[in-house]
């Protein structure tokens, strides 16, 4: 009985606190925004690769952006390759790939993350008839160091519970929530559930071959805690489009409610900012264009035709 009293206590306490009509203005925290990357379309250093309609349908440009620390890596799908940038925003150096080096049915590549200074990760995936997905991993300093695949199998409750066609990994690439490093293993975050991928410790032995840990992948991890669960249902039941994007180290959560606002609340539910996102109606096919450090800070991007720009969103005062 009294856990009972106490669930609906939570849930009307987060209602109360979903549907009061709380300004921007009167909530604890303020963000300000900054541009901290702005390049044009082109293929020199510090430039991103664009293919316009109708060369491409849908265009296709930079596919995804990951930051760490203090450097904002960009994948950039065109020119195959990562560029890496500070955190001011100045061109600091490149990965280039090579995609038959790393194997003669690569499509490309659509997500990256970093784990600390020592490796970069892209996740893409291979052509039909194949139904694989692959990782490449290099060294920060750009070198090649091997590939894993990751077998459609693996990914079998998706589609019998997602009702995703086919089996191909590309439409679990393209429909994953994350791609992620933490506490030494490689996560793919897909809607509410996390596969782990491949214990990071492997990439210390030598050579190009990489082993795939297949235990851990059985069953998934869960994603959301409890409280994320009621409130972004509250949040779903207004803006059926919205959706957790990811929590910082302090378990502080953030919700995108729409294409221009992101919510911010504590771990037990107490909304704690309003984040206005100013995104124009992307001309370009973008991948993602939101990201939540560690510490909280949110970047996005936007592009136009004459090129594309990262923006900083960071507490007022820090």
């Amino acid at each position: 009985m009294f856990k009972r009293l106490t669930l609906t206590a939570l849930v009307l306490g987060v209602s109360l606190v979903l549907f009061s009509q709380v300004s921007a203005d009167t909530l604890p925290e303020k963000y300000v925004k900054k541009v901290i990357i702005d390049a044009k379309w082109g293929n020199g250093p510090g430039e991103f690769g664009m293919v316009p309609y109708p060369k491409s349908d849908p265009p296709i440009g930079p596919k995804d952006f990951y930051v760490n620390g203090n450097k904002i890596y960009v994948l950039d799908y065109v020119n195959e390759r990562v560029e890496i940038f500070n955190s001011k925003g100045v061109f600091l150096t490149q990965i280039r790939y090579n995609k038959k080096e790393i194997s003669d049915s690569l499509a490309g590549f659509v997500d990256i993350t970093v784990d600390g200074e020592c490796y970069v990760y892209l996740l893409g995936f291979l052509d039909y008839p194949s139904r694989a997905g692959i990782i490449a991993v290099f060294k920060n300093n750009g070198r090649y160091l091997g590939k894993i695949k990751l077998p459609i199998r693996l990914f079998a409750s998706l589609f019998e519970e997602e009702g995703i066609k086919n089996g191909y990994f590309a439409q679990i690439c393209e429909g994953a929530n994350e791609f992620s490093v933490k506490d030494g293993r490689l996560l793919l975050r897909f809607g509410d559930r996390v596969y782990s991928l491949v214990n990071t410790h492997l990439l210390q032995s030598k050579g190009k071959r990489f082993s795939l840990m297949t235990s851990s992948m059985k069953p998934p991890l869960n994603f959301y805690t409890s409280t994320e669960k009621i409130i972004l249902k509250k949040v779903k039941s207004k803006e059926k489009w919205s959706h957790l994007v990811s929590r910082d180290k302090n378990g502080e959560f953030f919700i995108r409610k729409s294409v221009n606002e992101v919510l911010k609340y504590t771990h037990k539910g107490k909304l704690l900012a309003r984040i206005t996102i100013s995104i124009s109606q992307p001309e370009y096919e973008m991948g993602k264009d939101l990201f939540i450090s560690d510490e909280g800070v949110v970047y996005y991007w936007t592009n136009n035709r004459d090129g594309l720009k990262i923006i900083k969103l960071s507490k007022e005062g820090e």
